[in-house]
């Protein structure tokens, strides 16, 4: 009985662990995004748009 407690404590912390990371340490990269330029939309409702660094 105490080494399936134990297992479910270190499952346990592991998880809180796992989740801290993730909250402390977000994304550094989403930080540095931002908007360079902007157009007009092309309709009522464009999506599936893309841009491959030269075309649109």
């Amino acid at each position: 009985m105490c080494t399936k407690n134990r297992k479910n404590s270190l499952i346990l912390l592991s998880l809180l662990l796992l989740l801290s990371a993730i909250y402390l340490y977000p994304n550094p990269t989403m930080a540095q995004e931002s908007v360079v330029s902007s157009i007009s939309a092309l309709g009522p409702d464009p999506h599936g748009l893309t841009w491959d660094g030269d075309y649109l």
